[in-house]
């Protein structure tokens, strides 16, 4: 799993073949949440086809309507998280 693009404190998004994630940072009021999502083949378009500022909409879409996207069962978070510190510790990134 590679990380393809970011903005720090805000998302990350990650190709594994052909399938993308996303880990957004959203919140509740004050709380901030971190979410991670599969995206579907219309987002994996946006985000492919798309630059810097498609992939930051996406990012932007995910997070105000997180109940609609987030996962409660957490299917993807431990590959996610995992890649996501493995790249930070191979590039130094905090986040």
């Amino acid at each position: 799993m590679n990380v393809i693009d970011h903005v720090p404190d805000q998302w990350i998004l990650l190709r594994d073949g052909d399938d993308y994630f996303m880990e957004v940072i959203t919140g509740i009021s004050f709380q901030p949440i971190s979410m991670v999502v599969k995206l579907e083949a219309d987002q994996v378009v946006q985000v492919t086809a798309g630059d810097h500022e498609a992939r930051q909409a996406l990012a932007v879409e995910l997070a105000d309507n997180w109940l609609e996207y987030a996962d409660p069962d957490g299917t993807y978070d431990e590959i996610v998280y995992e890649a996501i510190g493995m790249w930070r510790k191979s590039t130094g990134k905090a986040s």
